[in-house]
């Protein structure tokens, strides 16, 4: 199992992934927000806004500097993992440092245990010391990662964005 930056590599994992996911009427950032078509048709461009995030220049007032990795497994896309480098007013409330997601056949099997303690090296070279991550209070498997890596949970909080009760936990790294 590797972590790797997003690449055109794994465009046809990735979209198969991806029409599996939009089946299944499962909620996620990544998936919902463009079609099928569009990630076809302009997955070069995503891909340099990715690297435009990574980078930290020119991005919109409201995004912060991220970066992505995919998870990926005998050549297969397993799922991505994002860390936020720093927190605007909006992550600080709702989606913190840390966010993943693992295709359905990948959980429980420890992987994102995996893509979470590279992410977490990742972020002690970036010089934070503390992560706050962020997960629906139904989410049990995220929260047995958190709480896997020593998270302490802060509070939990009405969420209308994603649909209710959200829990925010610190990570120390």
């Amino acid at each position: 199992m590797k972590l790797v930056l997003p690449n055109t590599q794994y465009k046809d994992s990735f979209l198969e992934a991806m029409r599996k996911h939009k089946a299944s009427g499962e909620p996620d950032g990544l998936f919902d927000e463009h079609t099928e078509q569009w990630f076809e048709e302009r997955f070069d461009d995503w891909l340099e806004t990715l690297a435009m995030y990574r980078s930290g220049h020119d991005l919109p007032e409201d995004k912060v500097q991220s970066t992505q990795w995919w998870v990926i497994k005998n050549g297969k896309w397993l799922g991505r993992v994002s860390l936020r480098h720093e927190l605007n007013e909006h992550l600080m409330h709702y989606g913190g440092h840390l966010g993943y997601y693992l295709i359905p056949e990948a959980r429980g099997k420890g992987v994102g245990t995996w893509a979470v303690q590279q992410v977490l090296e990742e972020a002690k070279k970036l010089g934070l010391k503390k992560l706050l991550v962020t997960c629906d209070t139904h989410n049990i498997v995220s929260q047995k990662v958190i709480q896997k890596f020593g998270g302490v949970h802060q509070d939990t909080i009405d969420s209308e964005m994603h649909g209710g009760p959200l829990m925010r936990w610190w990570i120390h790294v």
